[in-house]
């Protein structure tokens, strides 16, 4: 905007000097085009990869996929469908394929779409990313392999993830595993650099539900609503939400390998029986997501105020653009996330006008340029 100003007032001065009103919009309009032409480079560049893994249509309707995110699609317990399939990221194509390495039953691969009764019990953020899910059913009567106690006497049930094509450089991780029904296994995740040839332990999480009952009932629904114990309207902020990083060489090719296993303590019962994961945010290191940073620079200031005022009730699904929720537009809800985070000593934050007046500054620009060539 300041860019913008500057070169309008260039123009005016020129103006002044025997110039052409004209002359003053095409300049305003060029600069404002260049303007476009460089954010968007710059947000195609710096792409991160997030997927929302979405059923196709054979449940409850899908796909519903989530604003800000590519879609991973694949219809619920139909193998043919679930294949690689590439998204643009960090300049270039993303092979993404899932697998279930060691069963060969369709009944095994899920890709779960949830009903809105269930749907209805999760009040906070994203819910197109939540309401379904990729995984895997390791029960015997659906040709999984059974309960896995992590013992040489059982055997898990696995389901892989392959990312190909990643350019070589450091990585920060974040996937989604919540079921707005009654899910909430425990499950072990795996990392292999050599295509699965081996694989290094990362860690052990438990999904987390939305809806009372279930068998066995978790007894701690997690409904959308900051209560200071975990539950919070940002799944990200979710205790089932696992986050690792991991280095990619010229020659490493990464999986990540995910296993539902019975802990021993909970009951063991259809709930404790299944891997669920709703989609993944892959970024660049040290550029995960932090509330009210639109730029990606790690700290919430002015300038990410700025990119919000400037894309103002604009339809977007770029977060880098101001889309802080991923709702699909730049408003209120965004200002406000913003000014919630940016620390309260931060220079000429009480000064900060709302965004809708900056929209009719920019209007008014426009108006004065097209006076002038009058």
């Amino acid at each position: 905007m300041a860019i913008l100003l500057r070169f309008f007032e260039r123009g005016r001065a020129h103006e002044n000097l025997g110039g052409s009103g004209i002359m003053n919009l095409k300049r305003f309009q060029l600069c404002l085009v260049l303007a476009v032409v460089a954010v968007s480079t710059a947000t195609v560049q710096a792409q991160p990869l997030f997927i929302d893994f979405d059923n196709g249509g054979n449940q409850d309707g899908g796909p519903h996929t989530q604003a800000g995110y590519q879609s991973y699609i694949a219809n619920h317990e139909v193998a043919a469908e679930f294949t690689t399939q590439n998204f643009n990221a960090f300049g270039t194509s993303i092979a993404v394929t899932p697998a279930w390495p060691n069963s060969t039953a369709n009944t095994v691969m899920q890709m779960i779409d949830r009903a809105p009764g269930n749907d209805a019990n999760w009040t906070g953020e994203r819910l197109d990313l939540l309401t379904d899910w990729i995984g895997t059913d390791s029960r015997t009567a659906q040709g999984g392999n059974g309960d896995w106690d992590r013992t040489a006497a059982t055997t898990p049930t696995y389901m892989t993830l392959s990312l190909g094509g990643l350019p070589e450089g450091t990585y920060d991780w974040l996937s989604y595993h919540h079921d707005t029904e009654n899910i909430w296994s425990d499950f072990q995740v795996e990392i292999s650099k050599d295509g699965g040839a081996s694989y290094v332990f990362l860690a052990d999480k438990q999904m987390t539900d939305s809806t009372p009952g279930g068998a066995p009932d978790s007894l701690r629904p997690y409904v959308g609503v900051d209560d200071g114990a975990g539950d919070n309207p940002n799944p990200a902020l979710l205790p089932s939400t696992f986050k690792t990083s991991f280095t990619v060489g010229a020659a490493d090719n990464i999986v990540f390998r995910f296993a539902e296993y019975i802990d021993g303590v909970d009951p063991v019962d259809t709930h404790k029986l299944f891997f669920a994961m709703n989609g993944f945010e892959l970024t660049v290191a040290g550029q995960q997501l932090i509330d009210g940073d639109v730029n990606g620079d790690r700290v919430v200031t002015l300038a990410d105020f700025e990119i919000i005022r400037d894309h103002f009730m604009m339809s977007t699904t770029q977060r880098t653009e101001g889309d802080l929720n991923f709702d699909g537009v730049v408003s209120w809800e965004d200002f406000r996330q913003w000014k919630l985070n940016v620390p309260g000593g931060a220079p000429n934050v009480a000064n900060v006008p709302e965004p809708a007046s900056l929209a009719i500054a920019c209007l008014g620009l426009l108006g004065l340029a097209a006076r002038r060539r009058r």
